[in-house]
């Protein structure tokens, strides 16, 4: 397959982008044949592509999503037209296999939804974040998967179907060694059929619809190992899944990193390990309470009126936060959980009593605030 010069990268991916081959059209398979798809038509071993969706899943929470955009993009095997494509073409213009990828792409739309994005619970709001860097990720290893084999195994991809009178090339010749194992969709012809030159065991062109079986030497030739992606290609993506698990430890260290700085006020100070509690009186100050692990309870009820407006900032990482308010000054409190409930009063409580405003932050990452 030649692809234009003038054309943009993005551009020639997404032409030779692969097809699903699922199990029922020859694929070595286990779900929609995304993985099979993208092993044959980069040249890789499956198994490495699978460990990456598993990596992108357990490091990103993005593995799932990225799954189904990749079925909802890619066409199955023998057909050039995939369920996305199917969405944006008038139905009258579809055959019957169309029709079911159509009906199959309102599907993965709306698993798409469900599935993003997948680990925004426990990352303090930093999920999205992590989703798209998965979903980012993925793309660079596409893109590095292109530049090393920019034309796909000759053969793999169909030809676009004809629609509205239009004619279209179909001189491919196949590769039998990779794609004569396949079956096309039901209806479709083999997109290695197209050759023009007759292979050695039809030397008179007799039954061209056939052309894309491979020769019997060759065959042969191949034994045992005509069925599996080439060794060479193996070492070479191995770093792949170790890339992304790496990148994952980075990328989830620095979510710790961050949502560490907002529980603690961006102090710095990772705080006490263990119970914490503090009963305040009449002329106290209130400084900053920092905690890691454990329940940290406060007692204001004693704090007694205010000359001065004073702000009590408490964050804890692990645990529960016990705060009893003063009956008589005013208090503003909000609450911040990442995982966890509040009865964060709404409102300024005790508004009409006498002397200055106390203003309480509470903020938990993993457990529950109580204020009393």
């Amino acid at each position: 397959m030649e692809t234009n010069n003038n054309q943009s990268t993005f551009d020639q991916m997404w032409a030779t982008r692969p097809p699903r081959i699922p199990k029922d059209q020859g694929g070595n398979a286990v779900g929609a044949g995304v993985c099979e798809g993208i092993a044959v038509r980069y040249q890789i071993d499956v198994t490495l592509v699978r460990l990456a969706f598993v990596a992108l899943s357990l490091v990103f929470g993005s593995g799932l999503f990225i799954y189904v955009l990749c079925w909802l993009c890619m066409p199955r095997f023998g057909m050039s037209t995939s369920p996305a494509q199917a969405i944006g073409l008038p139905k009258q213009q579809l055959d019957d296999m169309e029709r079911k990828e159509r009906d199959l792409a309102w599907l993965l739309i709306i698993l798409l939804i469900v599935f993003f994005p997948s680990i925004s619970i426990g990352t303090a709001g930093f999920g999205v974040f992590s989703s798209l860097g998965g979903v980012a990720l993925a793309g660079l290893a596409w893109w590095a998967l292109h530049q090393r084999l920019p034309e796909p195994p000759a053969g793999l991809i169909a030809q676009p179907r004809p629609r509205n009178g239009e004619r279209t090339d179909t001189s491919s010749p196949a590769d039998p060694l990779v794609t004569a194992g396949f079956s096309p969709a039901p209806g479709y012809p083999h997109p290695g059929a197209g050759r023009t030159t007759p292979p050695a065991w039809d030397p008179l062109g007799t039954a061209p619809a056939l052309w894309h079986l491979p020769d019997p030497d060759e065959t042969l030739g191949a034994g045992a190992g005509s069925n599996t992606q080439p060794q060479k290609s193996r070492r070479l993506w191995l770093w792949i899944p170790v890339a992304l698990v790496c990148s994952g430890f980075i990328f989830l260290g620095l979510l710790f990193t961050d949502s560490a700085r907002f529980y603690t006020f961006d102090s710095g100070v990772i705080g006490r390990i263990g119970d914490t509690t503090i009963t305040y009186h009449e002329g106290d100050d209130l400084e900053r309470v920092n905690s890691w692990v454990g329940s940290v309870t406060l007692d204001l009820s004693d704090i007694g009126t205010q000359e001065k407006a004073q702000k009590l900032e408490v964050g804890n990482y692990i645990g529960s936060i016990n705060i009893t308010l003063p009956k008589d000054v005013p208090v503003d409190v909000t609450c911040a959980s990442s995982i966890g409930e509040n009865n964060c009063p709404a409102g300024t409580m005790n508004k009409d009593a006498k002397g200055e405003t106390i203003t309480i932050d509470a903020r938990q990452f993993l457990g529950e605030i109580t204020i009393e």
